[in-house]
């Protein structure tokens, strides 16, 4: 079995990256263990910022479920680990998910 080639946006070969995660609200200091051991910056702009190196995939993805069992709206996430350029990856506030299209009722005969 092969192994797809990295993405070049994506961690490094090491398959870990240095990830900021920016939540709406402050958190406690305590939540870092709980969130593997990240860095908590409270910003002034009543955001959390979250930044720790070396995680994986499946570290990521934890500390994401973490986030959303708290409760914290995701505002941000970025690799810092990508190429120069290439801007930060937004994700977009949560709610319900957008109408694309109506229905079609169905005739009643």
């Amino acid at each position: 079995m092969t192994r797809p080639a990295p993405d070049p946006g994506g961690p490094g070969e090491t398959g870990t990256a240095t990830y900021r995660i920016r939540v709406a609200g402050h958190l406690d200091d305590h939540w870092a263990a709980t969130l593997g051991g990240l860095t908590l910056a409270r910003l002034d702009d009543g955001t959390t910022s979250l930044t720790g190196p070396d995680i994986d995939q499946a570290q990521l993805h934890g500390i994401l479920a973490r986030i959303r069992d708290l409760g914290a709206p995701l505002l941000t996430l970025d690799s810092l680990d990508r190429p120069p350029g290439a801007g930060p990856v937004t994700i977009a506030p949560s709610g319900p998910a957008p109408r694309t299209a109506a229905r079609p009722r169905r005739s009643r005969r």
